[in-house]
């Protein structure tokens, strides 16, 4: 498996955010997307086939459970940072608006509890509070 760079465009195109998976810290995709999306991951049909694709039970984060299942089957996955995704925000819904992406990242959470370890769970909590943060300040700052 291998994971592209993800560059996050504000809706006039201006970079907000880059974000590339590091190897050196694997369990950081339990606390948080680490710049996991479908479309900058490739990956073997045998290696998708083995560690089950994607988790269809998930309503989003599907892509950030087959690498954690990736890297608990001993997938190599390695970091591809000149392949680059771009992600702009349109101002309209979308899968990963705040309620849903509030609600997938519970629902992760709660899928990979066992996986968890003490320390994972105040991280998660404040990835999750930073979201809600975000959806409030764009809602009633203007």
């Amino acid at each position: 498996m291998w994971l592209g760079r993800v560059e996050i465009l504000d809706e006039a195109g201006e970079r907000v955010m880059t974000k590339q998976w590091d190897a050196a810290a694997p369990r950081a995709v339990l606390r948080h997307n680490p710049g996991v999306v479908g479309s900058n991951i490739i990956i073997d049909r045998a290696a998708f086939c083995q560690v089950g694709g994607f988790d269809a039970a998930l309503h989003c984060g599907e892509d950030r459970a087959l690498l954690w299942r990736c890297l608990r089957a001993k997938v190599p996955v390695a970091a591809l940072p000149q392949a680059c995704v771009w992600l702009q925000g349109h101002g309209q819904g979308r899968l990963s608006d705040t309620r849903s992406l509030l609600r997938g990242k519970a629902h992760f959470a709660w899928r990979y509890r066992h996986a968890m370890r003490l320390g994972d769970w105040p991280a998660t909590l404040g990835s999750m509070a930073v979201t809600l943060w975000g959806a409030l300040r764009r809602r009633f700052v203007p």
